[in-house]
């Protein structure tokens, strides 16, 4: 076994130029490759585009509001937000008490309810939550162009 391993190392220092070699000839060869490429005009990417056309830019529909449609557009966004929120009550039933609060989903359009009964009432505090529904879709409203998104 030893003298495996003495031969290894005569053949490994005896021959140590030979990697260098075959990395340089890989990076010379794909040197080449890419000079070629570059000649033959495989990254130009306006070949196919004729002289004189415009190309343009994608711009979002809150992008291309005037200022007049945004201001109308966030008013009813708000007054939207305003009429859901609205909705939101507390029933008081002996020593349980349902809420239902809403919330508007400024995404979507939607008016969105969750209900959560309270169960102990310490004093002037309810106490001890039983989550019952969240995020149940209770009104779609027709909106314009959405100014947040």
């Amino acid at each position: 076994m030893h003298k495996y391993n003495q031969s290894l190392m005569v053949q490994l220092t005896g021959n140590s130029y030979l990697p260098y070699m075959e990395d340089f000839f890989k990076f010379s060869i794909v040197l080449i490759a890419l000079c070629i490429a570059v000649r033959l005009g495989y990254f130009d990417s306006s070949g196919n585009v004729p002289t004189g056309t415009v190309i343009e830019a994608k711009i979002s529909a809150k992008d291309r509001l005037t200022d007049k449609e945004r201001k109308e557009s966030i008013r009813a966004f708000q007054m939207a937000a305003n009429d859901c929120k609205s909705k939101d009550s507390l029933d008081e039933r002996g020593s349980t008490l349902l809420q239902t609060s809403h919330s508007f989903n400024f995404k979507t359009g939607t008016c969105e309810e969750a209900k959560t009964l309270w169960t102990l009432k310490d004093e002037d505090f309810w106490r001890e939550p039983e989550y019952m529904s969240k995020g149940i879709t209770v009104k779609s409203y027709s909106l314009p162009t959405n100014p947040y998104f």
